[in-house]
Protein backbone atom coordinates (compact mmCIF):
# COMPACT_ATOMS: atom_id res chain seq x y z
CA UNK A 1 0.00 0.00 0.00
CA UNK A 2 2.80 2.44 0.84
CA UNK A 3 4.58 1.53 -2.38
CA UNK A 4 1.48 2.42 -4.39
CA UNK A 5 1.18 5.72 -2.58
CA UNK A 6 4.84 6.63 -3.18
CA UNK A 7 4.63 5.65 -6.85
CA UNK A 8 1.51 7.76 -7.30
CA UNK A 9 3.17 10.79 -5.71
CA UNK A 10 6.10 10.37 -8.11
CA UNK A 11 3.71 9.73 -10.99
CA UNK A 12 1.94 13.00 -10.31
CA UNK A 13 5.23 14.92 -10.19
CA UNK A 14 8.30 13.08 -11.51
CA UNK A 15 10.49 15.94 -10.23
CA UNK A 16 9.42 15.41 -6.62
CA UNK A 17 12.15 15.18 -3.99
CA UNK A 18 12.43 12.52 -1.31
CA UNK A 19 11.56 15.23 1.21
CA UNK A 20 8.32 15.98 -0.65
CA UNK A 21 7.56 12.25 -0.97
CA UNK A 22 8.04 11.95 2.79
CA UNK A 23 5.72 14.87 3.53
CA UNK A 24 2.97 13.77 1.15
CA UNK A 25 3.00 10.07 2.02
CA UNK A 26 3.84 10.27 5.73
CA UNK A 27 6.83 7.91 5.55
CA UNK A 28 10.53 8.55 6.06
CA UNK A 29 12.73 9.79 3.22
CA UNK A 30 14.83 6.61 3.35
CA UNK A 31 11.72 4.39 3.14
CA UNK A 32 10.48 6.36 0.14
CA UNK A 33 13.86 6.00 -1.54
CA UNK A 34 13.90 2.24 -0.88
CA UNK A 35 10.44 1.87 -2.43
CA UNK A 36 11.54 3.78 -5.53
CA UNK A 37 14.70 1.68 -5.87
CA UNK A 38 12.70 -1.55 -5.43
CA UNK A 39 10.68 -0.47 -8.47
CA UNK A 40 13.85 0.34 -10.43
CA UNK A 41 13.35 4.09 -10.11
CA UNK A 42 16.47 6.03 -9.19
CA UNK A 43 16.96 9.68 -8.38
CA UNK A 44 19.21 11.41 -10.83
CA UNK A 45 20.25 14.86 -11.86
CA UNK A 46 19.24 15.92 -15.35
CA UNK A 47 21.89 15.72 -18.00
CA UNK A 48 21.99 15.94 -21.76
CA UNK A 49 21.21 12.51 -23.11
CA UNK A 50 22.29 11.60 -26.62
CA UNK A 51 20.37 8.34 -26.63
CA UNK A 52 18.33 6.08 -24.39
CA UNK A 53 20.11 2.96 -23.32
CA UNK A 54 18.41 -0.37 -23.90
CA UNK A 55 17.69 -0.83 -20.18
CA UNK A 56 16.22 2.70 -19.79
CA UNK A 57 13.73 2.66 -22.61
CA UNK A 58 11.12 0.15 -21.41
CA UNK A 59 11.01 1.55 -17.86
CA UNK A 60 10.47 5.07 -19.18
CA UNK A 61 7.75 3.94 -21.57
CA UNK A 62 5.93 2.06 -18.78
CA UNK A 63 6.20 5.05 -16.47
CA UNK A 64 4.90 7.45 -19.12
CA UNK A 65 1.94 5.20 -19.95
CA UNK A 66 1.07 4.83 -16.26
CA UNK A 67 1.39 8.55 -15.62
CA UNK A 68 -0.84 9.53 -18.54
CA UNK A 69 -3.75 7.56 -17.07
CA UNK A 70 -3.91 9.40 -13.74
CA UNK A 71 -6.80 11.53 -12.48
CA UNK A 72 -6.19 13.85 -9.53
CA UNK A 73 -8.28 16.08 -7.28
CA UNK A 74 -6.65 19.26 -5.91
CA UNK A 75 -7.59 22.07 -3.57
CA UNK A 76 -6.85 25.07 -5.80
CA UNK A 77 -6.23 27.82 -3.24
CA UNK A 78 -3.68 25.81 -1.25
CA UNK A 79 -2.34 23.80 -4.23
CA UNK A 80 -2.90 20.67 -2.13
CA UNK A 81 -3.07 17.29 -3.84
CA UNK A 82 -6.08 15.54 -2.35
CA UNK A 83 -6.24 12.35 -4.43
CA UNK A 84 -4.41 10.60 -7.24
CA UNK A 85 -6.34 7.89 -9.04
CA UNK A 86 -8.30 5.97 -6.37
CA UNK A 87 -5.89 6.87 -3.56
CA UNK A 88 -6.35 9.67 -1.04
CA UNK A 89 -3.07 11.58 -0.64
CA UNK A 90 -4.12 14.15 1.94
CA UNK A 91 -4.11 13.24 5.62
CA UNK A 92 -7.61 14.71 5.97
CA UNK A 93 -9.70 11.64 6.83
CA UNK A 94 -12.90 13.36 5.69
CA UNK A 95 -11.76 13.20 2.05
CA UNK A 96 -12.64 10.25 -0.19
CA UNK A 97 -12.67 9.59 -3.92
CA UNK A 98 -14.76 7.29 -6.08
CA UNK A 99 -15.43 6.73 -9.75
CA UNK A 100 -17.88 5.16 -12.13
CA UNK A 101 -15.95 2.83 -14.46
CA UNK A 102 -12.97 5.26 -14.41
CA UNK A 103 -15.03 7.68 -16.52
CA UNK A 104 -16.73 9.86 -13.91
CA UNK A 105 -14.76 10.78 -10.79
CA UNK A 106 -16.24 12.06 -7.52
CA UNK A 107 -14.57 13.88 -4.64
CA UNK A 108 -16.35 13.28 -1.32
CA UNK A 109 -15.93 15.54 1.71
CA UNK A 110 -17.60 14.22 4.85
CA UNK A 111 -18.80 16.55 7.60
CA UNK A 112 -18.21 19.67 5.49
CA UNK A 113 -16.83 22.63 7.45
CA UNK A 114 -16.72 26.32 6.64
CA UNK A 115 -12.96 25.97 6.14
CA UNK A 116 -13.68 23.60 3.22
CA UNK A 117 -15.13 26.50 1.22
CA UNK A 118 -13.18 27.19 -1.96
CA UNK A 119 -12.16 26.01 -5.41
CA UNK A 120 -11.48 22.35 -6.18
CA UNK A 121 -10.08 20.93 -9.41
CA UNK A 122 -10.30 17.55 -11.07
CA UNK A 123 -7.31 17.13 -13.37
CA UNK A 124 -6.60 14.47 -16.00
CA UNK A 125 -2.97 14.06 -16.99
CA UNK A 126 -3.35 14.07 -20.75
CA UNK A 127 -1.54 16.14 -23.35
CA UNK A 128 -2.80 18.80 -23.14
CA UNK A 129 -3.93 18.47 -19.52
CA UNK A 130 -7.70 18.55 -19.01
CA UNK A 131 -9.25 19.97 -15.88
CA UNK A 132 -12.55 21.07 -14.42
CA UNK A 133 -12.88 23.35 -11.42
CA UNK A 134 -15.78 23.85 -9.08
CA UNK A 135 -16.45 26.11 -6.12
CA UNK A 136 -17.73 24.64 -2.86
CA UNK A 137 -19.94 27.13 -1.04
CA UNK A 138 -20.65 26.31 2.60
CA UNK A 139 -23.67 27.99 4.18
Amino acid sequence: KLATLVLEVVGYDPHVSTRQISRQSGISQSSGLQILQAHKMYLYYPYICQKLHRFDFQNRVQFAEWFLQQVAWLRVDTQTILTIASHVITKNHRIAVSHSDHRTWFLHIREVKESDRGWYMCQINTDPMKSQTGYLQVV
